[in-house]
């Protein structure tokens, strides 16, 4: 199957990866930006170069296949247990529905709480 591509205003096979030269026509949006459509993250990255041997990769997989075998751990989008602990709520304390109407009642007859003094 083939598609007419808008930018080359040429036919191209679906079965094989769209022609980087070409892909320029998915960034201009005919909507005006308006219309949702999913987001797609390539796994081609043009000639990123290997930490560990400085071989030449044009790919996310290769290259971490790459910094697996050579025991080589990627970091970057890990969260880390700092931030773990920081996102996490404090357990609310739990309050009886009997305390809270005593509460409202205390209020409603004039009970002022006294401030601890600073």
């Amino acid at each position: 199957m083939q598609r007419l591509c808008r930018s080359c205003s040429d036919w191209h096979s679906l079965d094989e990866p769209w022609p980087q030269a070409c892909a320029s026509h998915f960034a201009v949006r005919s909507d005006g930006g308006t219309m949702k459509r999913p987001m797609v993250i390539s796994d081609h990255l043009p000639d990123i170069q290997s930490m560990v041997s400085g071989e030449r990769f044009d790919s996310k997989t290769q290259l971490r296949r790459h910094y697996k075998a050579n025991g080589v751990i990627e970091v970057g989008n890990e969260i880390s247990a700092t931030m773990k602990l920081a996102a996490q709520k404090p357990e609310r304390p739990k309050i009886k529905r009997e305390e809270i109407k005593r509460a409202i009642y205390q209020v409603r007859n004039g009970y002022k709480p006294s401030l601890p003094a600073d």
